[in-house]
């Protein structure tokens, strides 16, 4: 749901901006170009923060804007940006680079007074400090423990050492520029138009967003980050900008409409194999509802960590988190033992010796071997081994489920333990195996 709200409303937003800046037109095709750009389609949906933190800097950006083009510009208008950008912050502490960028571009694109900077700047901090005022101190050291370091060897020199990490920062740099340039073209393509047309449009937003755009994917170079979700903010300006280009051609007969339907199709194109890949899936519902009808009075034993098979075994649908776990300074993970939420269910680490352990092999009646939904379905540049280019992974995670019954077909002590009652595939007529259903013998 937050991505949903944050997605529209961010739309919303962008419209609203640059009706201040320039036509309704070129605000409307850049809301076409937002709406129906796949890769927002396709990965917005996805529930992590990054998309309401998206929402509360374009927010923010609107009041910045709105003081710079007043007449009679009011300190308050200032206030409401700090306090939007400090809920990004708090949502997402990345969004410190974001505002950055947002307040020295308009100090040099829009004549920002300095000690204004300064003044969203503080009162960031305050309402940060406001909002969070009993957890600063966990806050601070999450901050500062994310950038993390790399202690030096004792066995070998200092200037060895940072030779080595220069060699490393040199080689993940060129990875990640290739990446940025060769695996996501749909962002590159409305930079490069943008450049192109920089001097020749001279719309002072429309070179806010091509250099917000340019600048921003440099640092995500810089800093290794190419997860869908850290490229959001970055689209949206990036193709908001195109709007400008394709507005200049308005003029001439559906040229316009030529210029986004070119931009979308060339964006399904990067994004078919995801497209062609989601039209199957595991069938996580029949799984469970089959290993219940199979199973006598013993447990479920589900086999390797799976949070989706987890999630239909559960009695309530529901998963639940590790309280213990202070989640200003560590991850929120799912519980690891069973049955913490679940009496009918266990899991077995993924190792044949533990299902050859009478114990275990005894605590239940039905295995379960299962595969993950599009585990690598992020966009996220992968070097192939045999010939060092960079490719889309888009797919399901199914090694475990086909280790696990080449294996089994091979080892007599499994098959006297467990009998295969059921394999189960992809759906829509897939031959991918996608989990496997077991009974104790």
């Amino acid at each position: 749901l937050n991505a949903a709200i944050g997605g529209w409303v961010s739309l919303i937003i962008i419209y609203i901006i640059l009706l201040r800046h320039t036509d309704k037109l070129t605000a409307l095709f850049a809301l076409l170009l937002l709406t129906f750009n796949p890769f927002l389609i396709t990965f917005n949906r996805f529930g992590h923060v990054d998309s309401l933190q998206t929402t509360f800097l374009l927010a923010g950006l609107l009041f910045v804007d709105r003081y710079c083009l007043s007449e009679k510009p009011r300190v308050v208008t200032l206030f409401i940006s700090s306090f939007l950008f400090s809920i990004a912050f708090l949502l997402k502490y990345n969004a410190v680079v974001m505002i950055a960028m947002i307040l020295a571009l308009y100090y040099f694109i829009f004549n920002l007074k300095l000690k204004n900077v300064f003044l969203v700047i503080l009162l960031i901090i305050g309402f940060t400090g406001l909002l969070f005022v009993d957890q600063l101190d966990k806050l601070l050291c999450t901050i500062f423990g994310s950038f993390g370091y790399t202690k030096l060897d004792t066995e070998i020199s200092t200037a060895n050492f940072l030779y080595q990490k220069a060699v490393h920062v040199k080689n993940d740099f060129i990875f990640y520029l290739k990446a940025h340039v060769i695996y996501f073209e749909y962002t590159v393509f409305p930079i490069l138009i943008g450049l192109l047309f920089l001097k020749k449009i001279e719309n002072r937003f429309f070179r806010f967003l091509v250099f917000f755009s340019i600048i921003y994917f440099l640092c995500l170079i810089f800093l290794g980050r190419s997860f869908y979700r850290y490229l959001q903010i970055g689209t949206f300006m990036a193709t908001a900008s195109l709007a400008f280009p394709v507005r200049r051609f308005a003029n001439k007969k559906y040229s316009y409409a030529g210029g986004i339907f070119l931009f979308v199709l060339w964006t399904i194109f990067a994004h078919r194999s995801y497209i062609s890949s989601q039209y199957h899936h595991i069938p996580h519902k029949y799984i469970a509802e089959r290993a219940n009808e199979l199973n006598g009075s013993g447990h479920i034993l589900l086999y390797g960590r799976n949070p989706e098979t987890e999630f239909y075994f559960a009695p309530d649908g529901r998963l639940f988190y590790d309280a213990t776990k202070d989640t200003c300074l560590e991850d929120i993970i799912l519980v690891e033992k069973y049955p913490t939420w679940t009496t009918t269910t266990k899991k077995i680490p993924p190792s044949l010796e533990n299902l050859l352990d009478h114990a275990i092999s005894q605590a239940g009646d039905i295995l379960v071997v299962t595969g993950k939904q599009m585990a690598c379905g992020e966009p996220s540049p992968h070097l192939t081994s045999y010939d060092g280019k960079i490719r889309r992974v888009y797919r399901h995670e199914l090694r475990t489920v086909k280790s696990f019954y080449n294996d089994f077909q091979t080892n007599d002590k499994l098959q006297k333990e467990y009998t295969l009652m059921e394999k189960v595939y992809l759906t829509n007529g897939s031959n991918e195996l996608a989990a496997l259903i077991l009974r104790k013998n």
